[in-house]
C-alpha cells in the first residue's frame, strides 16, 4: 500500500511540475492555475492520510503546501471570480483548512449562480451538518433530493421528446 500511495504522490509531484512550467510561459492561464490548485490540494490530501480515510483529511495555513494551494486557486479566481465550479472547489478547500466562515461564504457564492446544482447542495448540507447545523443541514439535502428529481425528470422528458436521426 505504501509503494502505491508513494507512486500517486510522483505522479502528482510530475502533474504540478508541468503545471508550474505551463504557467511560466502563460502566467494567466485560469484552467492550469486551477489544475495546479487541485493538484497541490490532493498531493496534501494523500500525504495527510497516506491514502486512506482522505474525505475527513484537514489542512494546515501553517503548511507551505497548503499556503501554495491556496495561492492558485486565488490566481485563477483573481482571473474569473465568477466561475460557480471554482468557487465551489474553493470552498471546499477552505473547508478542509478550517477556515468555516470564507467558506461558507464561497460555498453560498456558487449556490447563488446554480440554485439548483445537487453537488453544490449536498456539500453545503454536508458542510452545515459538519458545523453542527444539522437542521439547516438537511433543508439542504432535501432541495438537493429535489433538484435531482427535477433534472432527471427534465432529462427523460428530453431524451423523450428529442427526435433521433439515423444515418444509412
Amino acid at each position: 500500500h505504501e509503494r502505491v500511495v508513494q507512486n500517486a504522490l510522483d505522479l502528482l509531484q510530475q502533474a504540478k511540475e508541468r503545471f508550474e512550467l505551463s504557467l511560466a510561459s502563460n502566467p494567466n492561464n485560469k484552467q492550469t492555475l486551477q489544475l495546479c490548485a487541485q493538484t497541490c490540494a490532493r498531493m496534501l490530501t494523500f500525504k495527510a492520510a497516506s491514502g486512506r480515510n482522505m474525505s475527513n483529511v484537514k489542512f494546515s495555513m501553517d503548511n507551505i503546501e497548503t499556503i501554495s494551494a491556496d495561492r492558485y486557486f486565488l490566481r485563477a479566481l483573481d482571473l474569473e471570480p465568477s466561475d460557480p465550479l471554482l468557487r465551489f472547489m474553493y470552498a471546499r478547500f477552505l473547508e478542509r483548512c478550517r477556515r468555516y466562515e470564507r467558506a461558507e461564504d464561497f460555498f453560498l457564492r456558487c449556490l447563488e449562480q446554480l440554485p439548483c446544482n445537487p453537488r453544490f447542495l449536498v456539500s453545503y448540507a454536508d458542510f452545515l451538518i459538519e458545523c453542527g447545523h444539522h437542521a439547516e443541514g438537511t433543508k439542504f439535502l432535501n432541495r438537493a433530493l429535489e433538484c435531482r428529481a427535477t433534472l432527471t425528470t427534465t432529462t427523460t422528458t428530453n431524451t423523450a421528446t428529442t427526435p433521433t436521426t439515423t444515418v444509412s
